[in-house]
């Protein structure tokens, strides 16, 4: 176990896991813009390119998420607002535990974070049904409705 662990600590950056032979790459956080669902590609190696099958194992957020057709780590239930965290512990930090396996019986686990990043919302049009205010008006004066 102390040599496995010496190798895992070279790593170090992206903290890859290695259980087996399958390594899943994609970096331990993933920061996603409020409002989107994608949550980008997971990445995973397979040193004998063999088909390999990517799921949301578990984690305390892990039933909001799925993995598409296309590799993608995306939310399946919610659309997240940073305004509004749905996350077990409301931090905006959503935690899963990813696996990959092969039909080698070959599989590695990774605990991601999605952390929701908050996004500046630029106000719609206002129509006012009066647009100005008399000289020396209270504060609170109604200007439109």
């Amino acid at each position: 176990m102390a040599v496995l662990h010496k190798v895992l600590s070279k790593f170090n950056a992206s903290s890859v896991i290695r259980v087996g032979i399958l390594l899943i790459t994609t970096s331990n956080l993933i920061l996603v813009n409020e409002g989107e669902v994608d949550c980008g590609l997971i990445e995973v190696e397979d040193p004998n390119n063999l088909p390999t099958e990517l799921e949301v194992w578990s984690g305390v957020d892990g039933q909001l998420f799925d993995i598409d057709e296309f590799g993608h780590l995306i939310f399946t239930s919610i659309t997240p607002d940073y305004d509004g965290p749905l996350d077990a512990d409301e931090d905006n930090d959503y935690k899963v535990i990813l696996k990959v396996s092969n039909n080698n019986n070959r599989y590695s686990f990774k605990s991601v974070t999605v952390r929701i990043q908050n996004v500046s919302e630029i106000p719609g049009t206002i129509l006012l049904s009066d647009n100005t205010v008399n000289e020396n008006e209270s504060i609170g004066t109604e200007i439109g409705t």
